[in-house]
């Protein structure tokens, strides 16, 4: 596949792999190591869609964009929506809070697995609106440092409107990826990375933000401090964590470049594949344990690490290709149609 980028397919994967760990029943067994997982899955999501932000936003008007992002984002996540909510939910108000995006805020946010997809979906009106208005990338540094500030009041004050945790802190990681993007900056953060000070800088900032951490739950939205404090170790470890290990992939680009074909097929499938998740995931557990397999067996690491989440992983890639392909090809002559009816 084309004009694909390795560091970003890559990171996606990363994604998409840990995304089955956390999800998995060694969550009840590694809640400390999981909270890591869950910042670094999120982390390399919401860069590499920052990233991808730009290069399409550029190629295309503002119109085109939201149309593009509503048929190949949108009606998936409502379909999900709707069959997970059908299955899995007996509160019929969940679903229009996710359908409506008003699950990003606070008030109306539900623990479900989809949240991401309304964030996400914030963010690129949020950055669509400020990539179009010419600004320099100052002035846009300027823009978003306000929004956010602007964001961080509701939050603090405690009002309806504030914003859930993970906006707050994938907004910055969002940010990274549209920067790295623009005028290409992969190449000049693996030069920088490379000077021993600013690896060290980045390895001291990760290494001290995980000394720290308090659920932002238990916090009281009133101390101003401690909600800044919180969010600000997991932006260190998030961004930290991010640059490494877009150095580390870009040292060892010739291992990875072995395996172009499936990195890019599975990153071309991972959209779906989060949906999809634990859907397949049930699926296979059900099986594993209708076949005699104990729950011991099934929650000890070694299994679960070397087999389960493997399997899990591979069926999910191969299903989510294939939907997200015929997906594609449904959208594409709908698109040709319209385009030859106009």
């Amino acid at each position: 596949m084309a004009g694909r980028v390795l560091e970003i397919d890559v990171l996606k994967i990363f994604a998409f792999y840990l995304l089955f760990i956390f999800h998995s029943s060694l969550a009840q067994f590694y809640e400390g190591p999981m909270v890591y997982v869950e910042i670094y899955l999120l982390t390399c999501f919401f860069f590499a869609a920052g990233f991808l932000f730009v290069r399409s936003a550029e190629r295309s008007s503002a119109k085109q964009f939201l149309k593009s992002k509503f048929f190949r984002l949108y009606l998936p996540f409502l379909a999900a929506l709707v069959f997970f909510f059908a299955f899995f939910s007996s509160d019929p108000m969940l679903l229009v809070y996710y359908a409506t995006g008003l699950s990003i805020f606070n008030s109306f946010w539900s623990g479900s697995h989809l949240w991401f997809i309304p964030v996400l979906l914030a963010y690129f009106i949020l950055f669509l609106a400020i990539h179009k208005s010419n600004l320099s990338e100052r002035h846009r540094l300027g823009v978003c440092i306000a929004m956010y500030s602007f964001f961080m009041l509701l939050c603090i004050s405690g009002s309806p409107a504030g914003l859930d945790w993970r906006f707050m802190v994938f907004f910055w990681v969002f940010f990274a990826g549209t920067v790295i993007s623009e005028k290409n900056r992969l190449d000049w953060l693996a030069r920088k990375m490379d000077n021993k000070a600013v690896l060290a800088a980045s390895i001291l900032l990760f290494m001290l933000s995980l000394f720290d951490y308090t659920p932002l739950q238990e916090i009281p939205s009133s101390s101003a401090y401690l909600v800044l404090a919180e969010i600000g170790y997991r932006l260190c470890f998030a961004l930290s964590s991010c640059f490494i290990s877009i150095w580390l992939i870009r040292r060892h680009s010739t291992f990875f470049t072995r395996f172009s074909r499936f990195i890019s097929y599975t990153s071309y499938a991972s959209f779906f594949g989060y949906m999809l998740q634990p859907v397949i995931t049930i699926v296979v557990m059900d099986t594993i344990l209708l076949t005699g397999a104990s729950w011991f067996l099934v929650s000890s690491l070694p299994v679960h690490m070397g087999l389960v989440i493997p399997a899990t992983f591979a069926i999910t890639v191969v299903v989510s290709f294939w939907l997200q392909k015929s997906y594609d090809g449904i959208v594409d002559r709908i698109r040709k149609t319209d385009t030859k009816t106009v």
